[in-house]
């Protein structure tokens, strides 16, 4: 956030449920705030029995566009194809040398009902309950949650007491994505 913030015009995507108290605080460190929230737009593609593609395919944001992305846990609900190929929507998207941030639940913990992350003060996040949404769940561990990265490096990562891990990835391949 700090680095996103000096920049000028600095641009984030936040693809989360859409919760008031997220808008507010990124709204306040960076410029340009993008919201989209894929986890309705998946459980509607599913429960009208549509590949999960359909959940961000009507997402036309320009080429380079973002310094950051906040990716949620969303890739814990897409199987490896999926998240491969929302992956390669990504890397369009964002600027190279870009930040991506990806959340993850531990695989060997179940948080149940489907919850959402709400930051509050001090960067902290707090699990919030959503109601009304079915997702799948496919938990991965570290290694198969960076190799669904290709082009990224991994800047750091840290472990919640509750074992969701959250991961910060650098954007570094520049030249145009063939695939």
């Amino acid at each position: 956030m700090e680095r996103m913030g000096e920049r000028q015009g600095a641009c984030l995507l936040d693809v989360g449920p859409i919760l008031g108290a997220n808008i507010v605080f990124f709204a306040r460190r960076i410029p340009r705030l993008f919201v989209c929230d894929l986890f309705r737009h998946l459980h509607e593609a599913l429960g009208g029995k549509r590949p999960p593609d359909t959940a961000w395919r009507h997402l036309e944001y320009p080429l380079k566009q973002f310094d950051g992305i906040v990716l949620w846990d969303f890739l814990d609900h897409l199987e490896k194809e999926g998240a491969l190929r929302l992956i390669r929507h990504i890397r369009r998207w964002i600027k190279p040398k870009g930040m991506l941030v990806v959340f993850s639940r531990d695989p060997d913990r179940s948080l149940e009902p489907f919850f959402a992350f709400e930051v509050q003060k001090e960067f902290r996040l707090h699990p919030r309950p959503i109601p009304r949404l079915s997702l799948p769940l496919y938990p991965r561990q570290n290694r198969a949650v960076m190799a669904l990265l290709p082009g990224f490096s991994s800047i750091k990562s840290f472990i919640y007491r509750n074992g969701v891990r959250e991961y910060l990835f650098r954007f570094e391949k520049t030249e145009p994505d063939m695939s």
